[in-house]
């Protein structure tokens, strides 16, 4: 199948799916939790966009010092003129001539363009799937490996999804990768939205039998693949990766979620990874909690409008309440806020952002939050909080301008009081991962999650941690980073540092409501 009729077929495919309705092969949730669904309804004619910016030029020889095991995800319609060794694609995990295994787990996958990206010798392909959440395949390439094609699917309860994104790889040295994309499996999710990959280094067959304890990352992936409770899994995957050496991801903590009640996932879990990291409050330091997700939960109570990310991941993250504690008033909230220097930032695309990128209204369909049902949940972020964040605009490169990011980052920086955010930071920590902003994706200190979700956290220590903007370093304007040789590289989709909302004329996209606006193509708004 041609790249244009897949395209074609998959936008009919998700065309007729209802993304503001509950279903249960869908990722929504109730009032009180959030909805996780990908996808996108429409497609639209393309044009390049002119978009006025400042020229931060640096030299090739800067850039090319910068070395990072985060990777862009290239876009066929905004990169196709664009190259550089920041970006990864399909055709470059899957095509490997050297692949013998891969195992795929998603939430969504269009066969007809996974299946293309392969290598014709590749022995085994597993993919793990929600069933009713696989596109079947039709094109001449994708049958040619049918025979070779494993699908373990599994039911998942109502308003719960198996939204984790991660490619374990082997070869025929013995050896193996970890890719966690950002994307789904079909062609729009990875060339719409912005998308990026953490890549694992190559690890090789080891020279010893498993034995828990030689590394938590191997430990805590064993873990995670066991929540599934499937043989095919324990047979399949496991066993295979009891074969690997792990050490090499010594400095990376592996985190998931799972609806399983047998073992500690979601925010519970990450916040005993970090509960030794809270420092002193008496330096007088401003501590920053980001966070960049393509959905935004619901509140978590419809009596105080209270938000995850404000009102239970930092305070238990920052030592203020434990997981077990009672949710804290608004009011509350925003006076430890205040004592202890505590700076909220949510990046989330304005109605503009996307309005204007060169896609338009084409690239809406991943960003979900929903606030016109409580509109006292969204003032209170917006106002109260001042928490929402977005692209600078005069940051912003002309190939991609403010086309939104579809990745997941959380992460946690420490600055002086009142200073200016710089295009590169030092962070405390970073976790990179597939978990939405959303009780569905993290539970809360004391409800666990219901969701399946996969992440990689790292952590600033003898190896600094530095975080910058690929806008930066791929498209040739200069980030100012000359990093030590051994540090830790996060680079980010999003320009940094990114700015606050302008009150008066920004607002959060909202896919529930009609623009009556059409976009930079003259498309209008497809609103039901």
């Amino acid at each position: 199948m041609e790249i244009s009729e897949c395209r074609r077929a998959v936008a009919e495919r998700w065309s007729k799916v209802e993304y503001r309705s509950t279903q249960v092969r869908s990722c929504s949730d109730d009032s009180s939790a959030s909805t996780d669904i990908e996808g996108y309804s429409d497609e639209r004619p393309l044009k390049k966009v002119k978009q006025e910016v400042i020229d931060l030029t640096g030299s090739d020889e800067e850039i090319e010092t910068i070395k990072s095991d985060f990777k862009l995800i290239r876009s066929e319609v905004l990169d196709s003129n664009v190259t550089s060794s920041h970006f990864i694609s399909f055709e470059q995990i899957f095509g490997d001539q050297t692949l013998k295994k891969s195992v795929l787990f998603s939430y969504q996958y269009d066969l007809d363009f996974l299946l293309s990206q392969f290598h014709s010798k590749v022995e085994d392909i597993v993919v793990v799937a929600q069933t009713g959440t696989i596109r079947s395949s039709s094109g001449s390439e994708a049958i040619a490996l049918s025979d070779r094609l494993l699908v373990i699917e599994f039911n998942m309860p109502q308003f719960t999804c198996h939204h984790s994104k991660m490619i374990i790889n082997f070869y025929n040295d013995g050896s193996c990768r970890i890719f966690m994309p950002s994307n789904n499996f079909t062609y729009a999710e990875a060339n719409y939205p912005q998308q990026v990959c953490w890549c694992s280094p190559r690890l090789k067959r080891a020279d010893r039998a498993y034995v828990r304890g030689s590394s938590s990352f191997q430990d805590s992936l064993v873990d995670y693949l066991g929540t599934y409770k499937l043989k095919k899994i324990s047979e399949r995957v496991v066993s295979s990766i009891k074969t690997i050496d792990f050490s090499p991801l010594q400095d990376v903590t592996f985190v998931f979620s799972s609806p399983s009640n047998e073992i500690e996932s979601g925010l519970q879990s990450l916040a005993k990874i970090l509960s030794g990291d809270v420092k002193d409050e008496a330096d007088g330091s401003a501590h920053h909690y980001l966070c960049q997700s393509s959905t935004v939960g619901a509140a978590l109570s419809k009596k105080t409008h209270s938000n995850l990310f404000t009102h239970v991941f930092i305070p238990i993250l920052h030592g203020i309440t434990s997981p077990k504690s009672k949710l804290l008033s608004t009011e509350t909230v925003l006076n430890e806020f205040k004592l202890k220097h505590i700076v909220p930032h949510l990046i989330y695309p304005t109605v503009e952002e996307i309005r204007t990128s060169p896609l338009g209204w084409l690239c809406s369909g991943w960003f979900h939050f929903n606030y016109n049902r409580d509109m006292a949940h969204y003032n209170m972020l917006a106002k109260q909080f001042s928490v929402f964040r977005k692209q600078d605009p005069r940051r912003i490169s002309q190939t991609r301008t403010t086309t939104p990011s579809h990745s997941k980052f959380y992460m946690k920086f420490t600055t002086e009081l009142d200073a200016e955010l710089s295009n590169s930071m030092s962070l405390d920590w970073c976790l990179y991962t597939s978990s939405n902003l959303s009780r569905t994706a993290w539970g809360t200190g004391a409800a666990r999650p219901r969701n399946y979700e996969v992440g990689v956290l790292l952590k600033a220590g003898p190896r600094e941690l530095i975080c910058a903007s690929f806008t930066d370093v791929v498209y040739r304007n200069s980030s100012n980073l000359k990093p030590k040789p051994d540090s830790q590289i996060v680079l980010v989709p999003f320009t940094l540092p990114v700015v606050p909302y302008d009150a008066n004329q920004d607002e959060a996209f909202c896919m529930s409501k009609d623009y009556k606006l059409n976009d930079i193509n003259g498309m209008p708004y497809p609103y039901d």
